[in-house]
């Protein structure tokens, strides 16, 4: 069965010229791509879409913007951009990408500098997690880092996460002493 090539409507030259190239625009759309793919793909462990995917859904334009203008490829941009994450799908309970990429920064580098093991990640990791959705309650909105440099309520942030860290702590210093009772 022949099919006429003007019938495909994927990609069309069209959809390439609406195309923002702007990085803050492109965020946006890739956040909204990444949850379309996510609605289609809810049992899949990769955080973002596939690349043949997004050919398939008139998103393949996306890739060449990326690569000839930012110099960015598909895992790259979904990582960095819209807070997507590679092999856990850890969900988080706020939405903004920065405080969640510094969140998964400080964690990455106390498992670098201070060997934490995976299990101690993961109980930061939702402790941290825990207290972002609680500020996110309380003041209404989940820029975290924003709310962390607001002088209204920078001490309250600093002491509720300083809390956070006293409490993982604590908990490490009961398993030690426990351990070494034994």
């Amino acid at each position: 069965m022949a099919t006429d090539p003007t019938d495909d409507r994927s990609d069309t030259t069209t959809n390439y010229q609406d195309w923002s190239h702007d990085l803050s625009e492109l965020q946006t759309k890739g956040e909204e791509i990444r949850k379309e793919w996510k609605a289609q793909n809810p049992c899949s462990p990769r955080g973002y879409p596939t690349t043949r995917w997004l050919d398939e859904n008139g998103h393949g334009h996306l890739r060449w913007i990326l690569r000839e203008k930012h110099n960015l490829g598909i895992p790259e941009f979904f990582i960095l951009f819209t807070g997507a994450e590679d092999s856990d799908g850890y969900d988080w309970i706020i939405d903004d990408t920065e405080t969640i990429t510094r969140a998964n920064e400080f964690i990455q580098d106390r498992v670098d500098c201070r060997n934490w093991s995976e299990s101690t990640a993961r109980t930061t990791r939702s402790r941290i997690n825990t207290t972002f959705g609680r500020f996110s309650r309380k003041y209404g909105k989940d820029t975290i880092l924003q709310l962390a440099n607001d002088p209204s309520v920078e001490t309250r942030v600093y002491t509720t996460f300083k809390e956070v860290a006293l409490l993982k702590s604590s908990s490490s210093d009961t398993l030690s002493t426990e351990t070494a009772g034994r």
